[in-house]
């Protein structure tokens, strides 16, 4: 559980570093199914002759960067909803995890249905690709659907590598989420207005395997741009009370932890992975509405 002086400065600044909060038996299980998948996607591009060498000795992130200057089809449709693990949706339920978010909401929590695996290579090699780059500064309630405005969510950003200044570390500026929802437009991603970012010096947050950030969702943050010769992997992980709007109910969100109905709590994976490929499979030719949209486009989505 958290300190009060922890949630004390989750309240003033908006995030909060826990370090040393999770041994590498919490992820190994994650890291494992992911060498999986790499491991199947090389041989079959061998086979496939798009590639000369599966590099199998090498260890994942050099591997992975080798693969990936060569193939970069290997580096996509690797999010958690496509990849739909097992051990992925074990790692949902770590009971560290819960045990902060229960801190903040109390002992209902739902896993929220916006969660990222990100697996970032350099920028020298994927010169062509968005992989590598920085990401804007944003706030994640821009995200939603305005339905989960004014709700808190909290987020886990959690490094299965080190993350350095390097790599691509997270940069927050601490307290702004008193500032309220800013405007964001939509370019590539959706991004805060660059007029409504305030004009002071970002607070770096490098941390190591192991340690986590935990955000509120209206902290301005971005990730700097992966000028190493390895990779930033990271996760982003997102719980709630359940009584509140994800904000994306297009998508399945879960019962992760109760006291008052503990039956109810979703512990059978293959009904989580049936409930994301349908509701994938039944949005993948819809156009979703976001508030950001130009109104040309918003128009030709339905958007009302």
């Amino acid at each position: 559980m958290l300190s009060q002086s922890q949630l004390d400065a989750y309240e003033r600044d908006g995030f909060v570093i826990l370090k040393d909060f999770l041994t590498p038996g919490d992820t190994s299980g994650v890291v494992s199914e992911y060498e999986q998948i790499i491991d199947g996607r090389a041989k079959a591009a061998v086979a496939a002759g798009n590639l000369s060498s599966t590099f199998a000795d090498e260890p994942f992130g050099t591997r992975f960067v080798k693969l990936a200057a060569v193939v970069p089809d290997i580096t996509r449709g690797l999010d958690i909803m496509q990849v739909r693990g097992p051990e992925m949706f074990k790692f949902l339920h770590n009971p560290k995890m819960l045990d902060v978010m229960e801190s903040i909401f109390g002992p209902e929590l739902l896993c929220s249905p916006v969660q990222h695996v990100r697996i970032v290579p350099p920028t020298a090699v994927m010169k062509s690709q968005s992989a590598g780059a920085a990401y804007a500064w944003h706030q994640d309630y821009a995200v939603l659907w305005p339905e989960a405005d004014g709700h808190l969510i909290g987020g886990f950003w959690i490094p299965i590598v080190d993350a350095t200044l390097e790599n691509g570390c997270l940069e927050v500026i601490p307290g702004s989420h008193k500032l309220g929802p800013l405007p964001h437009r939509k370019v590539s991603e959706v991004e805060t207005v660059p007029e409504a970012v305030p004009k002071v010096a970002p607070t770096p947050v490098p941390v190591k395997a192991g340690d986590a950030i935990l955000l509120r969702n209206y902290i301005l943050h971005r990730a700097r741009v992966n000028s190493s010769n390895g990779i930033r992997w990271s996760l982003d992980l997102r719980y709630q009370h359940p009584y509140t709007p994800t904000g994306r109910p297009y998508y399945p969100s879960f019962l992760v932890r109760s006291k008052m109905k503990p039956e109810a709590v979703q512990n059978d994976f293959e009904q989580w992975s049936r409930n994301w490929e349908f509701a994938l499979d039944a949005t993948q030719n819809i156009k979703i509405y976001s508030r950001w949209d130009p109104p040309a486009v918003a128009a030709a989505k339905g958007a009302r």
